[in-house]
């Protein structure tokens, strides 16, 4: 994806406007993307259409309901559409990211902290503040859960932890190495690596 600098485009067409694709083509558009956002009532509603340039066609359209409040997220469901359409794979655009950051005080105080935000960085949240390590964080497929290791207990376990209530749970904390949670495909699962047993194995973990 190559998109070009709003200063070169050579018009700005809406939705419902006649549309000369030929300057486009000139500029090696391969693909225009139209739309607009009309107030309706206390919201909005974002309407685009997928246009091929080089054959005139029009790829598809899409209209979706926008709040005031959304207006960023609904830019990135468009992106996606868009991106799928394009090459037939989903698009990551409307999806967030966890990660975790340490801040220092001094040689031996840290704290650690556990976030969530979206895939562009935006909309940060902090999920878990702990003066203890924190490790390995791992989306659930649904994406409401994370699974991650901590050091709170002084030694390693693994959590399972609920995005939207903070709620949490142990899943492991045996003697030794526990560590690396990993979700199945469907969310019923963990893969793990344990020492519980001697040497560090990786053990498939059913949740029920």
């Amino acid at each position: 994806f190559a998109p070009i600098p709003p200063g070169r485009l050579p018009s700005a067409p809406r939705m419902d406007a006649e549309i000369d694709l030929t300057p486009w083509r000139t500029l090696g558009a391969d693909i225009l993307v139209v739309g607009e956002l009309e107030p309706i009532n206390d919201h909005y509603e974002a309407r685009f259409r997928i246009i091929d340039s080089l054959r005139g066609q029009s790829l598809a359209s899409y209209q979706l309901p926008a709040p005031p409040d959304q207006l960023r997220r609904v830019a990135h469901k468009i992106s996606d559409l868009i991106y799928q359409q394009l090459t037939g794979e989903r698009g990551a655009f409307d999806t967030r990211i966890t990660y975790i950051t340490v801040e220092r005080n001094g040689e031996s105080k840290a704290t650690y902290r556990l976030h969530v935000a979206d895939v562009d960085g935006f909309n940060e949240q902090v999920a878990l503040t702990s003066a203890h390590p924190l490790m390995s964080p791992d989306w659930s497929p649904r994406g409401d859960k994370l699974a991650y290791v901590s050091f709170e207990g002084g030694n390693s376990a693994v959590y399972i932890q609920t995005i939207a209530t903070g709620a949490r749970e142990v899943v492991a904390s045996f003697p030794g190495i526990n560590s690396a949670p990993a979700w199945s495909p469907d969310g019923s699962q963990l893969a793990l690596t344990l020492s519980k047993d001697g040497n560090p194995e990786i053990y498939i973990m059913t949740l029920a």
